[in-house]
């Protein structure tokens, strides 16, 4: 945000703050070197909403914030099961205008 540093916006957890990553990027990199908050750990499954704060939210919450914050929010189910399946396939045809049939070439 803002075109600053990952590390300049703060994320939060229904509220919480939540912790940086420890990996440093560095080479071409955005940012190089700062550290910011890994998003692949949060299951997007749980995720009820994502509320963005931008002016005033240094004001607000610190200098963690300068470029923003960012509250997720999760969902408040529990006991239930969600799944999601996503499938897919790859075919080829026997029967190609460059396949061979029982020693016969094909053409359309």
């Amino acid at each position: 945000m803002r075109g600053l540093g990952p590390d300049q916006v703060l994320v939060l957890i229904n509220g919480k703050r939540r912790h940086k990553t420890g990996p440093v990027n560095v080479n071409g990199a955005f940012g190089r070197g700062s550290v910011g908050t890994d998003m692949t750990t949060i299951p997007s499954n749980s995720i009820a909403r994502i509320e963005i704060l931008r002016d005033g939210a240094a004001a607000q919450y610190g200098s963690d914030a300068i470029a923003g914050v960012t509250n997720i929010v999760l969902k408040n189910t529990v006991n239930e099961l969600h799944v999601d399946v996503n499938t897919g396939a790859n075919f080829t045809s026997e029967h190609g205008p460059d396949k061979n049939v029982d020693g016969e070439k094909l053409s359309l």
